[in-house]
């Protein structure tokens, strides 16, 4: 699987293949396609789906699932014991079933059980079947935070603290954010400074990449997936550059040149809203031929996007490789 990060070169800030043999942007959407397609995969590597850290849902090993949820620290109410003893066994128990062997009416279940799961005591199968995790704490809380955001650091290659307190909204206080920064600082991990042209945040960059950033810069298009965790990263900048909310963004080099919003079931797609121009019209339909989605077009919304002022980037549809999803 190809290595991106976000890099800086020349004081800007760049996609980058860190494995440049591949030309391609991986992403957790088509591993999750993977794993709901073919349940067993996902239990020959036991693997549980829960709300993790960012709080979306999100396949992982027990492990890490056990990590995330030290980090997050809820401790267990009196009354969830019985549910929770319910659901030991490691192939889970489906929800009708749990709801039945509890004895509690709907809405207390319901609620006891959203509870639960949001607070990673208990998850799902891939089959959709509700389980424990082992009761056993891996860390307490600060190291397994330390190591729950040093891992979104490596993701993403450079950060800033503001951007990283919105990308696990609010779930480690600012505080401990920038004590994290300030120790991996420390530890030779990363090296900050003023970055990003013409911004004045203070940006954190990993050490091991300085010699790596030229050269490399990420030539091509792509469209970003709305629940990319890129995507929630640069949530705010896209809100304010296409003003539609959640939304698919169709990058070009490093670029965000378009975005659209979509409609979907099952292998039928529909596009709604659309921001852009012929290129990102193109990316978009090579997009869904990669996905072989059965694309329609039923616009509430098109607007023109202007296009980039400089010389490379008004001939980049032809020289781009072929647009993928990240």
């Amino acid at each position: 699987m190809a290595n991106w990060r976000l890099l800086l070169a020349q004081g800007k800030t760049h996609l980058v293949n860190l494995n440049a043999e591949k030309q391609e942007l991986p992403g957790l959407g088509s591993f999750h396609s993977a794993v709901l397609r073919a349940a067993p995969l996902g239990e020959e590597f036991d693997l549980v789906l829960g709300v993790m850290i960012p709080g979306y849902a999100t396949y992982c090993s027990v492990q890490d699932a056990m990590v995330y949820r030290d980090a997050r620290d809820v401790p267990i109410e009196p009354e969830d014991r019985r549910l929770l003893s319910l659901a030991v066994d490691s192939r889970g128990v489906p929800r009708d079933e749990l709801l039945r062997r509890s004895g509690l009416d709907p809405d207390t279940f319901k609620k006891m059980l959203s509870r639960l799961y949001h607070s990673l005591h208990m998850v799902r199968t891939p089959r959709g079947y509700y389980r424990t995790l082992p009761v056993q704490r891996i860390l307490n809380r600060d190291e397994a935070r330390f190591r729950v955001v040093k891992r979104l650091i490596l993701q993403f290659g450079v950060v800033s603290a503001e951007r990283l307190g919105q990308l696990v909204k609010g779930e480690v206080p600012m505080a401990e954010l920038r004590a994290i920064l300030a120790q991996l600082e420390r530890e030779g991990v990363l090296i900050k400074g003023f970055l990003q042209e013409g911004d004045a945040t203070l940006m954190w960059l990993l050490k091991e990449d300085l010699q790596r950033v030229r050269g490399h810069v990420f030539q091509g298009s792509f469209v970003l997936h709305q629940a990319d965790r890129l995507a929630h990263y640069f949530a705010t900048e896209i809100r304010q550059e296409f003003g539609l909310g959640a939304c698919y963004v169709i990058y070009s080099g490093t670029q965000r040149t378009g975005a659209f919003k979509m409609s979907r079931r099952s292998k039928d797609a529909i596009i709604t809203r659309f921001i852009g121009n012929l290129h990102e019209r193109h990316v978009i339909e090579a997009w869904a031929r990669q996905w072989r989605l059965n694309l329609e077009w039923d616009l509430e919304l098109e607007e023109s996007q202007p296009l980039l002022a400089n010389d490379s980037d008004s001939k980049r549809g032809e020289h781009s490789p072929a647009p993928a999803e990240a």
